[in-house]
């Protein structure tokens, strides 16, 4: 279930959205939706889910989206605007397959998506791609944070070649 908190806004030429998703369980987690222009939707997505406030992500948002990307930021169980108790590592494979599946659904989404994340962020990127093998998660992106042994990693979710490549021009 998705419920929209009436903040709509448009920004630097993005569309930022203000949303509430519930888990299965009724928690309804913060999420930030950030669009490019309507004419390029559908739009790969790129998602971060975070403890450390989902607003902290606005500027990388407003980039995605005028990359002709969509982004989605949110704030992990009990943390800022998120329902529920935060408890560090529990829960987030969980929800995040939950965000996954509500994300592939969107019209907005082409259907490639990056799980990306600095920190704890990273940790979240990584249980979205580690254990669920979700069909939609074509890249995981972590950065400085817990990542997996090297035996519980497929090849195909590894970004360490094109870390190299930065993000030029506009999703295709």
């Amino acid at each position: 279930m998705i419920s929209n908190r009436g903040d709509e806004s448009a920004i630097l030429g993005a569309t930022r959205l203000n949303l509430r998703l519930t888990v299965p369980d009724g928690t309804a987690l913060a999420t930030d939706v950030y669009l490019p222009e309507p004419q390029h939707l559908p739009a790969p997505t790129v998602i971060t889910r975070t403890p450390y406030g989902k607003m902290t992500h606005l500027r990388e948002g407003i980039g995605w989206a005028r990359h002709g990307f969509a982004y989605v930021t949110q704030d992990v169980r009990g943390r800022y605007d998120s329902d529920g108790h935060w408890v560090p590592y529990q829960g987030e494979r969980r929800d995040g397959h939950t965000t996954l599946d509500w994300v592939l659904r969107r019209p907005w989404c082409d259907g490639r998506l990056i799980a990306a994340g600095a920190s704890y962020a990273a940790y979240t990127a990584w249980a979205l791609a580690r254990h669920y093998a979700h069909p939609g998660t074509s890249r995981a992106e972590p950065r400085a944070g817990d990542e997996p042994a090297s035996s519980e990693v497929r090849p195909e979710w590894s970004a360490a070649p094109r870390r190299a490549r930065p993000v030029v021009g506009r999703a295709r």
